[in-house]
């Protein structure tokens, strides 16, 4: 256990270690269980293209409605960056709940439009999560009474 004893000497037990100057606390290590994780770079931005869709509507999950935007790969195998889960299968990104989805949710409920996405992605429980800054739909809505 250490502590300060007289003006900055620091010492363990009854050993005198070093004499502490503020300069000396500002370049110390930062005690085990109190250094902050360094931030991770963030996800960069991508720009995605399929079928937005609800989650509970239209694709008829469980749970609250929710946006998902279906990735279907390129006939010529080039389904883009992440945009599969494996050879020939389309990917699902479940839209984060802002204010963008909010927006949009509406014209995708009980129906699908084609339109891009443009946003964030990270993984969450296995699910493909993209926090959306833009939505763009690229058609009509297909099968909205």
């Amino acid at each position: 256990m250490a502590f300060v004893v007289g003006a900055g000497l620091v010492a363990t037990g009854s050993r005198a270690l070093a004499w502490e100057t503020p300069a000396a606390r500002q370049s110390a290590p930062v005690a085990a269980g109190k250094a902050k994780p360094a931030k991770k770079d963030a996800a960069k931005e991508v720009t995605l293209t399929g079928q937005l869709t609800c989650a509970k509507c239209g694709l008829h999950e469980a749970g609250p409605c929710q946006n998902v935007l279906v990735v279907v790969p390129a006939a010529d195998g080039a389904g883009g960056s992440g945009a599969t889960t494996a050879a020939g299968e389309s990917a699902k990104y479940y839209l984060e709940k802002n204010a963008v989805a909010r927006e949009n949710h509406e014209k995708v409920c009980r129906g699908s439009v084609t339109a891009t996405v443009t946003g964030r992605i990270h993984d969450e429980g296995g699910k493909k999560i993209i926090t959306a800054s833009s939505v763009k739909i690229d058609a009509a809505p297909t099968n909205n009474p």
